[in-house]
């Protein structure tokens, strides 16, 4: 039994090339009840470090992100997995440097963490297929990375199990968070693709399972033909460092559930910024998937992604290993946000914590950006939004104006922590400002975006 999606799918392309499409699937859609990020034991002193550190320390050139740790390598040692001629030899191969200088081949990492090739390898032993989605933000970060994928979330490591059980997967689903009767998961809504090379079978946005028996068909149906792997088995996340051509990375409109103000892409004619992308197995995919509530996931083609080399090395005029035409990325479904609110000249605002060649948009670090939207939304309360500009949008015009004379008036940090901590514990208070900024965004401006899947809402609350 396919569920009322995997019948619709399979009657549309016929019952064999849907069961291919989706075995050769290169995107996974979500699960159907995600599990959320919490983060125990933070002070609150850890808590507004984290909201003020966004997008977090990245390691100055690729890395793999294992249990936890970075192991960066040469960009110029990167073997794209185009060309690894179905073998893991070229990733095993790779010579790692640890947190603390040592260095060592990955193999030894891989095995002294307990990730086997199986953790990489389908059932007839060749490697599963890797999805090369962009990291711009906190999703280059192995803070962050650390955060998404932790050790109490996968008891077997920081990176991700998966089932081993000689179970069959109806008794692993009863027995899992899946189960808890019909009514628990009844008119669950699912929204995503399934992507192949040359097709896409395109899930409508919402659609409505009858009841979780169809749900957990459908996912029993997409993992039992993609993931043959074994639970004992963990996940090394390749983190690829790149250049992006005419693109910057800006501020989304969104407060996260964490208090940061967070980023998205936006086309930039003559701009080059420096990104991370990651390569992610279909399990992996599907969590990150599950920490990028409000955003979409995109398609983005006839791009140029110079894989492998970084900015500075790129103005340079040092070759990247690879260019990349066509990337999936995670751009926040109102667009970009525009500033001040009210200026007819306002603009995307850049994140100066990124590197970028040729930036065409005005760029304010995060703790700039926090003091900016405190200045900016300081007449929104729970139950009223801001019709007009005022006061407070006369400041943030003169914080755009100025930062590149400077910096900022700087504003009283306890005054600005202050307004943080309401956007931790105040849950409601900042819905309606994330309400609020999304009425000053635009939408992506790039044409050659296609929209893969839809995550949650703006207004969801995940780890992004």
């Amino acid at each position: 039994m396919l569920g009322l999606a995997g019948r619709v799918g399979a009657q549309a392309v016929g019952y064999s090339r849907f069961r291919a499409m989706v075995s050769a699937s290169c995107i996974v859609p979500p699960r159907p009840r995600a599990r959320g990020l919490v983060v125990r034991n933070e002070t609150m002193e850890q808590r507004l470090t984290r909201a003020k550190g966004y997008p977090y320390a990245r390691p100055s050139t690729s890395f793999i992100f294992c249990n936890g740790h970075a192991y960066t390598f040469p960009n110029s040692s990167w073997v794209p997995p185009s060309h690894w001629n179905g073998s893991l030899q070229a990733l095993q191969q790779l010579q790692v440097t640890a947190a603390d200088g040592s260095t060592c081949r990955l193999q030894t990492v891989l095995e002294r963490e307990g990730v086997e090739d199986s953790a990489l390898l389908s059932a007839d032993g060749k490697p599963l297929p890797l999805t090369p989605i962009l990291a711009i933000g906190s999703n280059a970060g192995p803070e962050q990375l650390g955060r998404k994928f932790p050790i109490d979330l996968f008891p077997a490591g920081v990176v991700v199990p998966v089932g081993k059980s000689k179970k069959s997967m109806s008794e692993r689903c009863r027995a899992s968070r899946w189960g808890g009767g019909v009514c628990r998961y009844r008119a669950a809504c699912l929204t995503g693709s399934i992507v192949t090379g040359s097709s896409t079978l395109r899930l409508s946005c919402n659609v409505k399972l009858s009841c979780c028996e169809q749900l957990m068909a459908f996912h029993r149906w997409c993992w039992g033909t993609m993931m043959m792997l074994r639970s004992d088995c963990l996940h090394a996340l390749q983190v690829i460092q790149c250049v992006l051509q005419d693109f910057d990375v800006v501020y989304a409109p969104l407060i996260s559930s964490y208090g940061s103000a967070t980023a998205t892409l936006e086309h930039s004619p003559g701009t080059s910024v420096a990104v991370f992308i990651t390569y992610l197995t279909p399990l992996l995919q599907q969590r990150m998937h599950e920490t990028e509530g409000a955003y979409n996931l995109c398609k983005l083609t006839d791009v140029q992604l110079l894989e492998g080399v970084s900015l500075q090395h790129h103005t340079d005029g040092e070759q990247p290993v690879q260019v990349q035409s066509t990337v999936y990325q995670y751009n926040h479904q109102h667009g970009t946000l525009h500033m001040p609110f009210t200026n007819p000249g306002r603009s995307p605002v850049a994140l100066a914590e990124i590197q970028a060649h040729g930036r065409q948009f005005p760029a304010l670090s995060q703790v700039q950006m926090q003091a900016a939207l405190k200045a900016a939304l300081r007449q929104v309360t729970e139950d009223e939004l801001p019709g007009h500009g005022g006061a407070a949008h006369q400041l943030l015009a003169a914080s755009i104006t100025h930062h590149t004379e400077g910096g900022m008036q700087q504003q009283h940090s306890e005054d600005l922590d202050g307004w943080i901590m309401t956007n931790l514990t105040q849950h409601s208070l900042r819905r309606a400002r994330v309400q609020a900024l999304t009425k000053a965004a635009e939408p992506f401006k790039y044409s050659s975006c296609e929209v893969m899947m839809v995550i949650g809402t703006a207004l969801s609350t995940s780890v992004k």
